[in-house]
């Protein structure tokens, strides 16, 4: 095959080579989540490497994302920007799942979206951040149930204007509002809770309503 057109060449592959890549996907999985970086890095790197790994195969999904988290955490974010932005152009499953070993290495695609999104965020590139947050939550549903996801669509809503010292239309108050108060009752600890609490009460705040504002300063954690 031509550099960087690998179709096929997957049939090709050894029953003994496919484990093998397998393999390597679950320890980068593993090294991952135990802050072995380095480690977790270098194997995302040589599953990407093999042969019949194309973009958007489950495993280049899996091996990307490793790789890509590894940005994260080291707050290399410019190169995870880089990952993930290739990431959610490649999936093509909401849902990406291997089984290896009876253990599930699992993407979803929100996800994917949602880092991308953090990465911008950190880099103050609002604009990107907020379009990324919002193809999340779309993929996800209105019934998704992860906090930080509501949280930071509405944390981004807010920081592009305030950023820019501009006056937050209302429209985009309401819209903060809705997004915070979802997030509230799915805060799995106090300081997630807090977050969401003192967010909500900035919203009030910009939109004149000192009182409200008040009422969930008071349900702070360090205040109660």
């Amino acid at each position: 095959d031509a550099p960087g057109n690998k179709a096929g060449t997957m049939e090709r592959l050894s029953s003994h080579t496919v484990r093998g890549l397998e393999g390597k996907l679950l320890r980068a999985f593993r090294y991952l989540y135990e802050g072995a970086l380095f480690k977790a890095k270098g194997l995302g790197n040589e599953v990407l490497a093999a042969e019949g790994v194309t973009p958007g195969a489950v495993r280049y999904v899996l091996a990307q994302w490793v790789v890509g988290m590894v940005h994260m955490f080291y707050r290399d974010f410019d190169r995870a920007i880089l990952v993930f932005r290739d990431l959610v152009q490649v999936i093509t499953d909401d849902r990406i799942t291997l089984n290896v070993a009876g253990t599930e290495l699992t993407v979803v695609r929100w996800e994917a979206f949602f880092q991308l999104g953090v990465a911008h965020y950190t880099w103050r590139e609002y604009g990107p951040a907020l379009s990324a947050f919002q193809k999340a939550l779309d993929l996800a549903g209105p019934t998704c149930d992860d906090c930080g996801l509501w949280y930071n669509t509405a944390l981004t809503l807010l920081h592009g204007r305030l950023e820019d010292e501009e006056d937050v239309p209302p429209a985009d108050l309401a819209t903060a509002a809705r997004l915070l108060d979802t997030a509230l009752p799915l805060a799995q600890d106090r300081g997630q809770r807090d977050c969401v609490l003192y967010r909500r009460a900035q919203v009030c705040h910009l939109a004149s309503d000192p009182t409200q504002a008040i009422g969930f300063l008071r349900q702070l954690s360090s205040i109660s």
